[in-house]
């Protein structure tokens, strides 16, 4: 997926789409934070490299309604931004790890 111009883009079927608009989505997180029912943890592990460069790896839990989901985020030590996070939900039912890149981004043709 691309963040980019006030889009989201993601490709599907080998084809580049506009799937929402990031204030969008943005509100759709906000309501779901503020009506959710879950139990949340959240504890610092340790620091290691992502793609040389260091981040402070964190690790979530979180008990829903709709099962339980565990991450792992790594965060920039030098700029705060997520570099990385692998998320595991529904026992290992679903398992997906994302990468960050913050440069040269543009939307998709």
């Amino acid at each position: 997926m691309i963040y980019a111009a006030g889009n989201i883009y993601g490709k599907i079927t080998g084809k580049w789409m506009v799937m929402d608009t990031i204030k969008s989505a943005e509100q759709l997180e906000q309501q779901l934070m503020h009506h959710a029912i879950a139990k949340d943890t959240c504890r610092y592990l340790r620091d290691e490299p992502v793609d040389g460069e260091m981040a402070a790896l964190y690790s979530t839990h979180s008990e829903t309604p709709k099962g339980k989901i565990d991450m792992q985020i790594w965060i920039s030590k030098a700029g705060g931004l997520i570099l990385r996070h692998d998320t595991d939900s529904d026992g290992g039912k679903v398992l997906t790890s994302s990468r960050y890149e913050y440069g040269n981004v543009k939307p998709p043709l």
